[in-house]
């Protein structure tokens, strides 16, 4: 994104700010169809890569992306590789351009936390979904662990469409995540008093009815997104017997 093309106000000097006209920033812009583009980064000024503080730094002007999102080769790391200059976008050429290279976990580009862990957790309520099953696991990819003070977590409760405790779930207090993990399993106890006992990795649902996640968000835990599980209940069908001949 070039923003303020050829703006060339600002002053020139190594141990001034960085440019802020006249200079390339990258962003990350998604869709979900391939029409409706969503640019809300770019709106907040929120760079998908940062760039150096002040003018003397490699990467503080002049920021171009590759055309592609790659791996590493354990698949463990998201990779943006990017050319680089300290100057703005017309003068880009006076010297010669750095690569550089953002890396993120895995999955991890985009997260959702608190705005302000002090004064209290975030609460997110996702749209309302239905599930053809008895039973339901939700796994998430959190990370409660790398935030400033390491004491983040995440927990996960199962409302009706008005977000109110589901009759049949109504015992099941979920267990806070503290980890860090692509596929964490949620995990609920179905009593205060059993919270030190077993832990059930999914809780009885109505089949086909409407319902939300609930999902408190505290510290400086990250959540980058969760999946549902449909988990099928009661007896196993007889298996089939076969006789000698």
């Amino acid at each position: 994104m070039i923003e303020w093309a050829k703006d060339d106000a600002e002053a020139a000097g190594s141990h001034l700010p960085r440019f802020e006209r006249d200079t390339a920033s990258i962003y990350l812009v998604t869709s979900r169809d391939g029409v409706h583009i969503n640019a809300e980064w770019v709106y907040a000024r929120q760079p998908l890569v940062p760039k150096g503080a002040l003018q003397h730094e490699w990467n503080s002007g002049f920021q171009l992306a590759a055309s592609q999102i790659v791996m590493d080769d354990t698949k463990t790391y998201s990779r943006v590789y990017y050319e680089a200059r300290k100057h703005r976008h017309e003068d880009r050429f006076k010297e010669a351009g750095s690569i550089g290279m953002a890396s993120w976990r895995r999955d991890t580009i985009v997260g959702v936390r608190a705005a302000n862990a002090t004064v209290g957790p975030a609460v997110l309520v996702t749209k309302a979904f239905s599930m053809q099953s008895d039973r339901l696991g939700v796994l998430v990819n959190v990370d409660a662990q790398s935030g400033p003070c390491g004491n983040g977590s995440v927990a996960v409760e199962v409302v009706d469409d008005a977000e109110r405790t589901l009759p049949q779930a109504s015992d099941h207090l979920p267990i806070p995540i503290t980890t860090q993990a692509t596929a964490a399993r949620v995990q609920w106890t179905q009593s205060a008093a059993a919270r030190a006992g077993a832990a059930v990795s999914s809780i009885p649902i109505s089949r086909g009815s409407p319902m939300r996640l609930r999902i408190t968000i505290a510290g400086s835990a990250r959540l980058y997104a969760f999946r549902l599980i449909a988990v099928a209940s009661g007896p196993k069908p007889p298996g089939q017997r076969f006789g000698r001949g």
